[in-house]
């Protein structure tokens, strides 16, 4: 008997469906809610220090008097 009842109510549920259509849920607790503000970007990484370096005390990198030999012998092995 419990089970006839189950059909009904299920065969019921059916026709109901079929004569007003299926429609979304309209509630409050279904609705999907507001977007709320994004996180803030992520900070930069300070920089190594944190300060600027001057030019090195020394100097730049400085080239050796015959490094334009150097130069200058492969050229000439080059063009024979």
């Amino acid at each position: 008997m419990g089970s006839e009842d189950v059909m009904l109510s299920e065969e019921a549920m059916m026709m109901m469906m079929e004569r007003d259509g299926c429609s979304t849920p309209t509630r409050g607790e279904f609705r999907i809610p507001a977007a709320s503000a994004p996180p803030p970007p992520p900070r930069k990484k300070p920089l190594c220090g944190g300060k600027k370096r001057g030019p090195p005390k020394n100097g730049y990198f400085q080239a050796p008097d015959d490094l334009e030999l150097l130069f200058a012998a492969s050229k000439r092995q080059a063009c024979s």
